[in-house]
């Protein structure tokens, strides 16, 4: 259980600081100075850490010699006057201030069993029966620093009332060498292994103390943690989770749900703890957890903690904490040597894990199941039985799968895997399956006919004429392309829920597969296109224009395109930062009171999404410039709107609120860059000419200002987005397909949505690149003369612009394969 960065704060008492007490001096100062029996000290300690200064937390928490919980730290503190880093860091300190503690508990009495309620309180029943243990039996003990410490036997009292356990054990099922005394139901989660989750490992970790201190952890319900199994230093095996149930011990959830974990009483960096008996106890139990589940006895599926991958961060180990147990000092030659020659001296039968999974076809069925595990003998083979009928089918060691054909559809089926070793068999009954014909040809339709306004509930209907018992699934495509699950294999109704969705076309897919069959592949699909709908357009009253300082306007937006619009008001000071003066509500309108607030020229904008729109920001928007003082009102005709390129466009301005206006008109391009057009004059009209500029969408606007002005700018100002369109749409006939090589080929297209279509035709042969064929023109004809060309297959388009448009490319296209034979 140690973590590295926890396990490797060690005070070496008595060895690395000659000005250091040694452990030995340690207790008997504290047992002086605190007037704690000295036996009971030395005891105390011997169970927690056999005199050793190891600081690294126990596995309930404790640290140190005397396992001073975190709980007690403060008061051992308060009670010894060490600093509470001391107290956790200082091996010394650590005694001096558990003794302190003890003390504090002590109630009355002169004799070691006066103590046991003290012990009991600072470390835990079960340690305090192994202290007492101690006690009546004594202990020796060279530490690792070559001190040698001893405890003599003790007068102690054997009476029933000091008795420890909180549990009452009994013999384990799983494993006759051990006692089962069980982890509370808080610590680890009921499964039914092997059917639910292979057992595959084992993992090995050290308890960072005593047996009895893990034994007390996985009692705690508010522990949270938990193994299957813990040895002690003796050799004594207590198994506290069943092993078809999954404990918390490896901080992954994929490793729990595989493997055994396996406590060891010890310390990750201290040496000389594990004991040959810990060692042959535990090689035991692996040994017949490999019998009994087919868990290999090597490296791979017996791992250490430190080999347990971090589930939240690749590259790092030890699970979600990064444990580092069992450590340096656990002989994995030693303990795996041992495993093998005991599991080899067991039998290896094998172990069928999870299900066997049959899938029906027409007039067939397949049984599907994951290989066998087996100790250390191999599967020789499998035999498959259906039912009825009795049909047998014995396939090798290598196979997983197995197809049965000439079955009666509508009948039910069953199937019994068996697997083989040299020392047994193991069996795995499959689902029941119903043969039939495959489902072919599914209908998809939808209750409402789109389009749809977003966070609308389509009732979405699939059918099958061609199975008795189809299921269907699900699936939805979004405008982005990607996919995802509706629902999976079932019903033929299901609602589609378009809440939190974008606008735009989606395409629903139903797939269908006959009842028992295998649903990773579909049997049939069909495709449903639906589009869902926002808001198309906003608007913003009243329009752009001037306003006396200390008004209150009053805005008003609409929303087209959408039922239940919701509006999300904007503002700022013209040229600073932008922000929401109303957040997205029902509410329509806003009230710009403008009392305090400076002479010049303010944005204002609305944000207008359908409700229930998965669209963060805005479906469509509106606004503009509002000026406070100066000219009131500007206004430009002609209204936006669309104007085919080459023509030109004569703007007419008009103010309000000012006697002498001047009027400076402003273009911006398609790609969104604004220019002066004329500069400011008392004309308030202007020409735009727009030949050779590319269709697309332009903003044209005017500002107004009183002569004599102080603004660089604008007193009041409009304008609006006029499209310039070009070719809307294009067609070439004939219609791609067959041609007769040699022929002459005549194409004839047309260009919808522009007066004076001009046409370029482009011929790309197989493997070679685009050529242009026929410049623009105002032909709509082109002549392809095949003779002399290559069989093959071949691509004709022909690009359709307005004349005068500015786009180097074109306005529309159109085009297809041809092949000639």
């Amino acid at each position: 259980m140690v973590v590295l960065t926890v396990a490797s704060v060690v005070v070496a008492v008595g060895n690395a600081d000659a000005a250091a007490p040694s452990f030995a001096g340690a207790l008997q100062s504290a047992a002086k100075a605190r007037q704690v029996p000295l036996p009971l000290l030395e005891a105390i300690t011997y169970v927690n850490v056999r005199w050793e200064p190891t600081m690294s937390p126990a596995i309930d928490g404790g640290v140190g010699p005397m396992k001073i919980l975190p709980s007690q730290v403060a008061t051992a503190a308060s009670l010894s006057g060490h600093t509470r880093t001391e107290v956790t860091s200082d091996a010394a300190a650590n005694i001096d201030a558990g003794a302190a503690l003890l003390s504090g508990y002590h109630k009355s009495g002169s004799g070691l069993d006066s103590w046991h309620a003290a012990v009991a309180t600072t470390q835990g029943p079960l340690v305090a029966g192994a202290v007492f243990d101690v006690l009546r039996s004594g202990a020796n003990r060279t530490t690792a620093s070559g001190e040698s410490i001893s405890v003599a036997p003790q007068a102690v009292s054997t009476a029933p009332s000091l008795q420890t356990s909180t549990s009452v054990s009994t013999a384990s099922t799983d494993y006759p060498g051990a006692t089962f005394v069980p982890a509370s139901p808080s610590n680890y989660s009921i499964a039914n292994r092997p059917f639910d989750y292979p057992v595959d490992m084992v993992v090995i970790h050290d308890i960072e103390g005593s047996a009895n201190d893990a034994i007390q952890a996985f009692e705690d319900p508010a522990r949270q943690a938990s193994a299957h199994y813990v040895v002690s230093y003796a050799g004594q095996i207590t198994q506290m989770v069943p092993e078809h149930d999954i404990a918390w011990h490896a901080g992954n959830w994929d490793y729990n749900t595989r493997a055994i974990g396996i406590e060891h009483e010890g310390f990750a960096y201290t040496p000389g703890l594990y004991t040959t008996a810990e060692y042959q106890a535990s090689a035991h139990l692996i040994a017949s957890i490999c019998s009994r589940w087919g868990v290999p006895m090597d490296r791979t599926h017996v791992i250490g903690h430190y080999q347990v991958p971090d589930p939240f961060n690749p590259g790092l180990y030890g699970g979600a904490d990064h444990h580092t147990d069992p450590g340096p000092y656990w002989n994995w030659t030693y303990y795996m040597s041992i495993a093998a020659q005991y599991a080899n001296a067991l039998p290896s039968p094998p172990h069928m894990v999870l299900t066997a999974d049959a899938f029906a076809g027409d007039a067939s069925a397949t049984v599907d199941w994951q290989p066998a595990r087996s100790c250390h003998k191999p599967v020789t083979g499998y035999q498959v039985v259906l039912q009825p009928g009795n049909v047998i089918q014995n396939v090798p060691a290598t196979a997983t799968s197995a197809t049965f054909t000439g079955l009666t559809n509508g009948a039910s089926y069953t199937a019994t895997v068996t697997a083989f070793t040299a020392d047994g068999q193991d069996s795995l009954q499959s689902n029941t399956v119903v043969p039939g014909a495959p489902c072919t040809a599914p209908s998809i339709t939808a209750s409402q006919s789109s389009p749809q306004p977003i966070s609308t509930v389509i009732n979405i209907s699939a059918g099958s004429a061609s199975c008795p018992n189809p299921r269907y699934k699900f699936e939805v495509q979004q405008p982005n392309g990607t996919w995802s699950l509706g629902r999976g294999f079932g019903a033929s109704t299901w609602n589609w829920d378009t809440t939190g969705l974008v606008a735009g076309n989606y395409t629903v897919r139903v797939s269908a597969n006959q009842f028992t069959s295998d649903y990773s592949s579909a049997q049939s699909t069909a495709n449903l296109a639906f589009t869902v709908t926002g808001c198309t357009s906003a608007s913003l009253s009243p329009a752009p224009g001037t306003y006396p300082t200390g008004a209150s306007v009053t805005f008003a937006a609409t929303a087209g395109g959408c039922p239940s619009p919701e509006f999300e008001f904007w503002g700022r000071a013209t040229g600073g930062t932008w922000s929401i003066v109303q957040p997205y509500s029902s509410t329509a309108t806003f009230v710009w009171n403008t009392a305090g607030a400076p002479r010049g020229s303010y944005d204002a904008a609305v944000w207008v999404r359908q409700h229930g729109s998965g669209t963060p920001s805005y479906e469509v928007g509106s606004g503009g410039t509002y000026v406070l003082g100066g000219c009131t009102v500007a206004n430009l005709a002609p209204a936006p709107g669309s104007f085919e390129v080459g023509g030109s466009i004569a703007f007419t301005a008009d103010s309000g609120g000012c006697p002498n206006a001047q009027y400076e008109f402003w273009v911006r391009s398609a790609s969104g860059t604004w220019s002066v057009a004329r500069g400011y004059s008392s004309t308030p009209t202007y020409t735009w000419n727009t030949a050779g500029l590319p269709p697309g969408g332009y903003q044209v606007a005017v500002w107004v200002r009183q002569v004599g002005s102080p603004t660089s700018t604008y007193d009041a100002g409009t304008g609006g987005t006029y499209q310039l369109t070009g070719c809307s749409t294009a067609t070439l006939s004939p219609a791609p397909g067959s041609l007769t090589r040699g022929s002459v080929v005549q194409f004839t297209a047309t260009g919808g949505g522009c007066s004076t279509p001009q046409y370029a035709f482009w011929v790309k042969a197989p493997g070679g690149s685009w050529r242009l064929a026929q410049a623009y023109g105002s032909s709509a004809t082109f002549s392809w003369n095949t003779a002399g060309l290559a069989a093959g297959t071949y691509q004709v388009a022909v690009w359709v612009r307005e004349q005068g448009s500015g786009t180097a490319t074109y306005d529309a296209g159109a085009g297809g394969t041809y092949s000639l034979a």
